[in-house]
């Protein structure tokens, strides 16, 4: 019976064949572009992660007063210096807000790191917290 009708595909089959292959065509396209974004975004990612982890001990070592212990040296000084790397991690050497919002962030890690007793260092560290939120709720 086909065979009397010209022996082809109907135009909805051909249609949803094309769109198969244009879906499976455009996901081939796409995975190696998000892969690309993925990698490109992974060291500021990483950054913001591992400087997260470290305020929260050294938030937690603050409140259990344990600053004095080699670890909460060892996390301030790690912090502060993933901070001092976030403008060029993020490209934003030349954007003068996010400089400011990161000397900000740098002066409550100095402020941290000058505290002597726990109870300043807590309050440091939430001042480091309002910094961090601060550029976050800009760049974010």
């Amino acid at each position: 019976m086909s065979a009397e009708r010209g022996g082809g595909i109907s135009a909805a089959t051909a249609t949803l064949i094309g769109l198969v292959i244009g879906a499976l065509i455009g996901a081939m396209v796409a995975m190696p572009l998000a892969n690309n974004a993925r990698q490109r975004n992974a060291y500021p990612r990483a950054i913001m992660n591992i400087m997260e982890r470290d305020y929260d001990q050294l938030f937690d070592l603050a409140a259990a007063d344990q600053c004095s212990q080699p670890r909460f040296d060892q996390r301030l000084r790690r912090l502060r210096s993933l901070a001092e790397d976030t403008p060029s991690a993020f490209g934003a050497v030349e954007d003068a807000d996010f400089i400011a919002a990161n000397e900000k962030l740098l002066s409550a890690l100095e402020r941290s790191a000058a505290a002597h007793d726990c109870g300043l260092a807590g309050v440091a560290l939430e001042q480091v917290d309002r910094a961090c939120e601060a550029c976050h709720s800009s760049y974010r």
